[in-house]
């Protein structure tokens, strides 16, 4: 059985505007490593896990929905993930720290997103709808197999 294969990447901490894309580039150690090339022995994304963190709230009363798309010629069609969900309703920016850890554990529901053998996934990182939460970075990993 080929794998399986854990790959991480991260995306550096930026005040992202809504429904604006946070490119996902760079390893665990921050180190820019692109887009991920899935393993000539895979066929499929079995697992996702990881967070998103905000370090500052730039506004007041800010929520938003967390998303996570892979594209490139690795996945048959864009692959959109929806993980979770921030919110603050504070009278004071800057007030707040927040994590939003997830787990989609795929396989356990006999789901397998297939991929492309020796291809490249692009990975970004959303808000979709609401009001930016301010400052926030993510990082996810995969579980090829």
């Amino acid at each position: 059985m080929p794998g399986p294969y854990l790959i991480s990447r991260a995306s550096a901490a930026a005040a992202t505007a809504v429904n604006t894309a946070q490119a996902a580039t760079n390893d665990s150690l921050a180190v820019a490593s692109g887009a991920i090339q899935v393993p000539n022995d895979i066929s499929a994304i079995t697992a996702v896990e990881g967070a998103f963190t905000v370090s500052t709230w730039t506004a007041t009363s800010v929520g938003t929905t967390f998303h996570i798309r892979l594209t490139g010629n690795g996945v048959p069609i864009t692959q959109d993930l929806a993980v979770g969900g921030l919110s603050s309703i504070t009278s004071t920016t800057g007030a707040g720290v927040a994590v939003l850890a997830f787990s989609l554990p795929l396989a356990q529901y006999g789901i397998a997103m297939p991929v492309i053998r020796g291809n490249l996934i692009n990975v970004s990182f959303f808000q979709c709808g609401g009001v930016s939460v301010g400052t926030w970075s993510g990082e996810v990993t995969f579980t090829f197999q």
